[in-house]
């Protein structure tokens, strides 16, 4: 783990710089923004390279390395010829996970250097929030969710062809990067907190009445019992929901303390409308696919931006200072318990050279 905790420092270090550059002097000189630009692409390359020369870390790293030779036809059709492509140039299947890598942080730092309040509080939160992590199993999927995040700014422009485009794209490589969407939806159409909180209560007891009362008719069926589980039967996917109901459960009320700077700040909006929409995806996860936490991940991105600007939204000093030592330890301490798990692959930490 020491892999994972040095290259986040030396990410952070770099990145402290480069933010506080322009801090010394009054007015930044053609030589500063230079420098600034350097040390902001040096607080990429450290976790970018822990990724791209990995070996057999990450559950899913070998399923990746077999499609690499084209040996799943299921496959989205841009990553299959992304595959295709490195596959003649390199023949090698490390070139995939190098590419993806770039693609995934490159993007992840562009957009937090231009969205975030705070980049260093918000590449801290890249890692601890294990949107880093996941992008090591979900490869196809965080390259679409790179994909869109270049949209964040035409959005708030309303260029919606240039949104629409990395939608196509973005769909392209994974399909559920359609939720994305719901997002953008939610943003667009005013929820108050109240009336937000009363349809996820509304649905989580719509979605459990028809998991008590039309799951046992369904259960019958296996098509339904294969891909359909509950959070009531104990198993990880259902924990795993339930942990996601409290993190997103955490920052709707923290929004909706703010709410009135959240109507008037679109960066604020965009954070609320992640979180509505993945509690009211999670309200519904009883009766849902046992995989639909995954969808969440997409919220996770608008949590690394601007969590550190939704604090910084609270007027109180001293319950600032405790929702920033509450969410460092809180999503410090599930991430550490989640890379020791050794089913997901993460340690020992091993590279292409051994």
């Amino acid at each position: 783990m020491i892999v994972y905790i040095v290259a986040t420092l030396l990410s952070l270090l770099f990145a402290y710089i480069s933010v506080h550059i322009d801090d010394s002097c009054e007015i930044a000189s053609v030589k500063d923004l230079m420098i600034k630009k350097i040390f902001a692409f040096l607080s990429f390359m450290p976790l970018t390279f822990v990724m791209a020369i990995r070996r057999g870390i990450g559950r899913d790293y070998f399923a990746y390395w077999r499609w690499f030779r084209g040996t799943r036809e299921s496959l989205e059709p841009a990553f299959k010829l992304l595959n295709t492509v490195l596959c003649r140039i390199f023949w090698d299947p490390q070139s995939l996970f190098i590419v993806c890598a770039v693609i995934i942080c490159g993007i992840y730092y562009m957009i937090i250097y231009r969205e975030s309040v705070s980049p260093i509080y918000s590449i801290l939160l890249f890692v601890i929030t294990r949107d880093f992590f996941f992008s090591m199993n979900g490869m196809r999927q965080y390259v679409a969710n790179a994909i869109l995040l270049l949209s964040i700014p035409f959005f708030k422009k309303k260029k919606w062809t240039a949104v629409a485009f990395l939608f196509v794209i973005a769909f392209l490589f994974h399909k559920s990067s359609i939720w994305f969407a719901g997002i953008y939806f939610f943003c667009l159409v005013e929820i108050s907190p109240l009336i937000g909180g009363t349809i996820i209560a509304g649905m989580f007891v719509f979605s459990n009445l028809i998991l008590n009362f039309i799951f046992p008719l369904l259960s019958h069926f296996e098509l339904y019992t294969n891909y359909f589980s509950s959070s009531l039967y104990g198993n990880k996917t259902g924990d795993m929901n339930f942990s996601y109901i409290l993190i997103f459960l955490s920052f709707y009320l923290l929004l909706a303390y703010i709410y009135p700077k959240v109507k008037s700040n679109v960066n604020l909006k965009l954070m609320y409308a992640a979180v509505f929409s993945s509690l009211l995806l999670l309200s519904m996860g009883a009766v849902l696919p046992n995989n639909v936490h995954r969808l969440v991940w997409y919220s996770n991105s608008f949590l690394v931006l601007y969590i550190p600007e939704a604090v910084k939204s609270v007027n109180d000093k001293y319950i600032k200072f405790l929702l920033n030592a509450a969410i460092i330890i809180f999503f410090s301490a599930i991430t550490i318990n989640y890379i020791l798990d050794i089913t997901l692959c993460y340690i020992p930490y091993k590279t292409m050279w051994g």
